[in-house]
């Protein structure tokens, strides 16, 4: 079953569709009784009727799920464990585009700052900045933020709010 579990017999979709039923992507976890493998498969399946409506068969598609179930369990544990990280690390993390000027809401960011989503948005993010930050920035230029934004590559920047936190 789409769970994990393996299906009962009853569930499979030739039976199903012989008892006149339709599915479309129903998901069934398989076991070879022969060697034991597994496998996840995504099923259509439905009745063959006559030309007096009596199902006389079955019609089903199959395709072989596995590889993308499992790549799709991996990618949630892998967002799981970036989540955790970034909530357990005490810098602030969040990210821009390369113009530098927010499109969306940065959580972290707001909470860090106390600015809101509309104060924060666009440039209004370096309204909380320290103006000495923000000297430092433009005396030393933006060299690494901008060669990483080229790059596509992350980097870090130490910063100190307008009320000295940071």
């Amino acid at each position: 079953m789409e769970d994990g579990t393996p299906c009962p017999a009853d569930e499979l979709v030739v039976p199903l569709a012989l008892r006149g039923e339709s599915g479309t992507g129903a998901v069934r976890l398989l076991k070879r009784k022969d060697t034991g493998e597994s496998w996840f498969g995504s099923f259509n399946y439905g009745p063959v009727r006559n030309e007096k409506g009596d199902i006389v068969g079955a019609v089903l598609t199959a395709r072989d799920i596995t590889a993308s179930r499992a790549a799709e369990q991996a990618l949630r544990k892998s967002e799981l464990r970036f989540r955790t990280l970034v909530g357990a690390v005490s810098a602030v993390t969040w990210s821009c585009p390369s113009s530098g000027l927010h499109i969306e809401p940065q959580p972290e960011w707001m909470a860090f700052t106390g600015q809101t989503a509309e104060e924060m948005l666009g440039d209004g993010w370096t309204k909380a900045v320290h103006p000495k930050t923000s000297t430092r920035r433009r005396s030393h230029g933006e060299r690494p933020w901008r060669g990483a934004s080229h790059m596509r590559a992350s980097t870090a920047s130490a910063i100190t709010t307008a009320n000295g936190t940071g």
